[in-house]
């Protein structure tokens, strides 16, 4: 039988490189670059509304977007939309007064990120 012992700051060296560069890597991501802002858009007699949204400061790419209730907590439509910025379109329509969010991500970012913090209202 053949031991091999490993100098101990080469064994030290291997056991930081296998369990803090993983933290490390988690704790120095960079926040995703770009943001939405939300425009209802009241679209007809029925009460229901369309949601423009606008890219500012983000890259140019195809966003997937969701809509959530927050009254009832449930995700309520998925799309995916190429956006450019200074670009607005109208991604949500046939949206029925509540409060909501709008999760956005992309190809270059996936972390989800909310459009407005304090949900967006509509009445």
């Amino acid at each position: 039988m053949v031991y091999v012992f490993w100098p101990k700051s080469l064994l030290m060296k291997r056991i930081y490189s296998v369990v803090f560069l993983p933290i490390a890597v988690l704790f120095f991501q960079a926040d995703c670059e770009g943001s939405f802002t939300c425009k209802p858009l009241q679209a007809s007699k029925s009460g229901e509304y369309s949601l423009a949204l606008e890219l500012h400061d983000g890259e140019e790419d195809n966003y997937s977007l969701e809509l959530y209730d927050l009254t009832t907590g449930d995700m309520v439509e998925k799309k995916s939309v190429y956006f450019k910025p200074g670009a607005e379109k109208v991604v949500f329509s046939g949206v029925k007064p509540s409060t909501y969010t709008v999760y956005y991500s992309s190809g270059a970012c996936s972390q989800k990120k909310s459009i407005s913090g304090k949900g967006i209202i509509l009445q």
